[in-house]
């Protein structure tokens, strides 16, 4: 199992930076990287057990994901499991600091792929990533399977710090810090 892991500080109490995690929906919409077409509840409101479906836009490509939440312990802690991409666990966790919280984003995977194979999932997250790190690096097709792994873990961690600073400038803003 691999896991990235990354945590910023914000200035406003853990009930605040939670309420804005675990509003999925919200949440999701303040991933810079993501175009979110719609985002629902699949069986009613936040708790452990309730699924949610989004749709998003990445790229021009649109992707449906949805998640399930393993475990909802308000205000510290909230674990989701993909029900489309196998092994895939975010895990989000809010501490009081003496400025207020440090929110930390971390994914598990049960493996990062190293290449693309036919039977892949066509437009998964990690399949467009994937394809991305294609396009964007020259020379990847003689790249080794450490390289495209050590890049992809780079491209997903860029990626949280993002959406991390995201929900730090929203928490801030709602609190009025």
């Amino acid at each position: 199992m691999e896991r990235i892991e990354e945590f910023i500080e914000i200035n406003a109490p853990p009930p605040a930076v939670f309420a804005i995690v675990s509003d999925l929906c919200r949440r999701a919409r303040l991933n810079p990287n993501w175009t979110i077409v719609s985002c629902e509840p699949l069986d009613g409101g936040m708790r452990a057990g309730a699924r949610y479906r989004f749709v998003s836009l990445r790229g021009g490509t649109r992707t449906e994901h949805m998640s399930r939440v393993a475990v909802y312990e308000p205000p510290s802690r909230l674990v989701l499991h993909s029900e489309i991409h196998r092994g895939l666990e975010i895990e989000l966790t809010v501490h009081a600091t003496p400025m207020g919280s440090r929110l930390t984003h971390a994914e598990s995977f049960e493996h990062l792929p190293s290449q693309l194979k036919p039977t892949d999932e066509p437009r998964s997250f990690l399949t467009i990533l994937h394809t991305w790190l294609m396009f964007e690096q020259e020379g990847f097709a003689e790249t080794s399977a450490e390289e495209v792994r050590t890049a992809m873990q780079a491209q997903i961690r860029g990626e949280i710090q993002f959406w991390l600073v995201s929900i730090k400038r929203e928490s801030e803003r709602d609190v009025g810090a």
